[in-house]
């Protein structure tokens, strides 16, 4: 169950950023395509599951 946290809030996270990055980088730079942004997008996504799963398991000692 904690496993599907992480990855909704990995998800909401990187999507969010996404849509920031596209709405306020792309337009400046030629080279961010939108191929670009969606490699960011799932780099950020699966950075922030992996910190989120280190952080479980590393401070839900004694849950």
């Amino acid at each position: 169950i904690a496993g599907i946290g992480v990855c909704l809030l990995a998800a909401f996270v990187a999507t969010n950023a996404e849509s920031v990055i596209g709405a306020t980088l792309q337009s400046q730079f030629d080279w961010l395509t939108n191929e670009v942004v969606n490699i960011l997008n799932t780099t950020i996504g699966a950075i922030v599951a992996v910190l989120l799963g280190w952080a479980y398991l590393h401070f839900s000692v004694g849950l």
